[in-house]
Formats: structure tokens, sequence, C-alpha cells
């Protein structure tokens, strides 16, 4: 029973960007002689492309264009966001033992609190990996572009100790941050799940708990998702489509749900926790 409804939910999570892609054919079809498509077909690189674009908008304003491109964009994600959230509830819930109806999926429309409380974990979540992103990567991306910037504008563009050492260090940090950010974005794992389940309490507050829970589980959420790299390259023979992405987010859902059972925490606690001597007089 849960099994169907799992396809069905990622299903229609599947579908909004096909949405998305609908009705961006659809307005330039209103507004252009072409088709995104057709145009995307006929040019060869990203500015001939654009150029085709504006010489064929009939108001000739190509601003209008990507103005009504960025409020598509935005309309679809403040769909998605909440169906998101609410996919991992459902989710959590089957994790759980429950058989929940798939009208979770809806579940943060149902009230205006909701839907902002999901909207905004989507842009907590985002924001930090960002931060985090731009910590791991621009010091690597700096080093790399100023030598090469160096190396590009010495005459015979040979290359100098000096440049050679820094595209070095360069490739370095961006291998070593490219680790960090893995490790980083891990921490993560079961924040959405989180949200889903500390009803309670901010999102902010939900992502910062999950995130200190993760402390010490980190490699096996990492070996979690890596186990299923295999599962997901026959996704290309379409037939295990049906089945290992339900498969995988259920079991991303049960290891959330271990993550953030408190009273695993517990129960441990009192098996570890010493036996205090009685005098037998």
């Amino acid at each position: 029973d849960n099994w169907g409804k799992a396809i069905a939910i990622l299903f229609a999570l599947c579908c909004l960007p096909l949405v998305f892609l609908f009705c961006l054919e659809i307005f330039t079809l209103l507004l252009h002689r072409d088709s995104l498509s057709s145009l995307a077909m006929e040019a060869g690189t990203v500015e001939e492309y654009l150029a085709l674009v504006q010489s064929r908008f009939l108001s000739g304003d190509l601003t209008a264009y990507l103005l009504t491109l960025a409020g598509i964009v935005l309309a679809v994600m403040l769909l998605t966001l909440p169906l998101s959230l609410g996919a991992r509830r459902w989710q959590l819930l089957a994790a759980r033992g429950e058989k929940p109806p798939a009208s979770e999926f809806f579940y943060y429309f149902t009230s205006l609190r909701r839907y902002c409380r999901s909207v905004w974990c989507a842009v907590n979540l985002a924001a930090r990996k960002r931060f985090w992103f731009l910590v791991c990567f621009l010091p690597g991306a700096a080093a790399l572009v100023y030598f090469s910037v160096i190396l590009a504008e010495r005459e015979g563009g040979r290359i100098t100790m000096t440049t050679g050492v820094g595209i070095a260090a360069g490739l370095v940090l961006l291998a070593a941050g490219l680790i960090a950010y893995v490790c980083l974005l891990i921490r993560y794992f079961a924040a959405k799940y989180a949200v889903a389940a500390y009803e309670d309490c901010p999102a902010g507050r939900a992502i910062s708990r999950s995130v200190r829970r993760m402390k010490g589980r980190r490699g096996a959420a990492f070996l979690l998702a890596a186990s299923f790299f295999p599962w997901g390259l026959l996704c290309f023979f379409v037939i295990p489509i049906l089945y290992v992405p339900p498969y995988f987010r259920m079991s991303l859902a049960v290891c959330s749900k271990w993550i953030l059972d408190e009273s695993v925490e517990a129960r441990r606690a009192e098996i570890l926790m010493p036996v205090p001597f009685e005098d037998a007089s």
C-alpha cells in the first residue's frame, strides 16, 4: 500500500519540472514565432541563442522575457518547496510504521503558517549550503584563476615555478574544498526530516538540532547514500526507476528516524549507566 503511494508522490515531484517547461513553452509560443526548444536547436552558442530570442521577441524587449521567466521559476519553486517537505513528512510517518494517507503530501498547504515554515526551511538550508560552498571553493578558485591569468598574460605561455606552484596549490585547495564541502553537507542529511518531525519548534532550530544529532553519524549516513550508487546506474534501464527511488527515499527516512529518535539515546544511556554498589549488610 505504502509502496504505491511512494511511487505516486515521487512521480508528482518529478513532474513539476516538466510542468515548468510546459508553461515556459506555452508562454514562448504565445509571444514568439518559435518555441524555446526550436531556438536552442538552431543556435550554436548561448550568445546566439539570446540573440535569436531577442530578435524574434514580438515586443523586442528581452528584459520582459527574462522577468517573465524569473516569475515562472519563482512560482514553480513556491509550489515545489512545500511539496518536497510534505514528501519527507509522509516518508517519515511511513518509516515509523504508520500508514499515512497520500494527502500528507499536501500537508504544508493546509495552513499559512505551515506553508511559510516549509519555504523558510528551504531558504534556510539553501543559504547555509551556499555559504559553505563559497567558503570551501572560493580560495581554490581564486588562486587558480589568479595564476591562470598571470600565465595567460606571460609571453609564450611558459610556466614558471611561481605560476606552477600557484596553479597546483589552487587545484589542491579545490580538491580539499570538495572533500570539506561533502563533509559539511552530510550534516544536513536529516535536516528536512527534522523540520517535518519537530513541529513545535521553528525551522531554523530544527535544522540546528538535526546538525547536532548528526555528530558521530556522518560516516554511516554517507555510506548509506553511497550504497545506492550502483542501483542508481541501473535506472538507465527505466524499469528500476519504479523501485530504486522509493526504496532510496524510504531508506533515508528510516535512517533519519533513527538519528532523530531521542529515545534511542535515552535507552542507550540507561544500558551504559553503571549500577551503584549496594551494601548487602
